[in-house]
């Protein structure tokens, strides 16, 4: 008789202990889905940032994301500049955020998502963020065959403490490859030329 309570006792402390870590995760199809906009602190070290050249060459940051139910998530993850033009040209390059590791249990769901950034600190260069987020919103609106937006108020903090902090909207943009999915169709390679 133990033995069954003890063996009911494991089994439920473990199932509920699985489910709560999934309850937790973020749903990264309804991340998107969401309207209001979210609140994140990125750290990392802005100047290695700014200088990276190469493609696909991720570097440590922390990311603490505030939902608008009040729910702070902060988590570890890796940051990449992305893009050409704008990389040697805007005072931070566009980025790429890799959630997926094993230190980011609750944000690893959202996967590898562009956080597309002002070029400049004036407030022209913020509104066109804005209109290039208000684009992509439209768009959702006339075709599923499209990109899922989230317009965030971005906080950067330089891990090294030599930029001081500042803040600017800009938006995290749905990985292609999860659109593909989420239409039934398949992600292909772009050809080299």
């Amino acid at each position: 008789m133990n033995r069954l309570f003890l063996l009911l006792t494991t089994i439920f402390i473990c199932g509920t202990d699985g489910n709560l870590l999934k309850a937790q995760q973020v749903d990264s199809l309804q991340f998107f889905t969401d309207e209001a906009a979210i609140e994140m602190q990125l750290t990392t070290d802005i100047r290695a940032l700014q200088n990276e050249k190469g493609q696909d060459v991720f570097q440590p940051a922390t990311a603490s994301l505030k939902f608008p139910d009040g729910t702070v998530i902060e988590e570890p993850i890796q940051v990449g500049p992305r893009g050409k033009f704008r990389r040697g040209y805007c005072r931070i390059p566009p980025i790429m955020m890799q959630f997926r590791n094993a230190g980011a249990a609750r944000l690893s769901s959202l996967g590898k998502l562009k956080l597309v950034i002002p070029c400049g600190g004036a407030a022209a260069d913020e509104e066109l963020i804005l209109k290039e987020f208000l684009v992509y919103k439209l768009y959702n609106q006339l075709s599923d065959l499209s990109l899922r937006v989230r317009l965030v108020k971005t906080t950067f903090n330089d891990s090294k403490g030599k930029f001081k902090s500042f803040s600017q909207y800009s938006f995290l943009m749905e990985d292609d490859g999860d659109m593909a999915r989420r239409n039934g169709c398949k992600k292909e390679p772009m050809a080299k030329s």
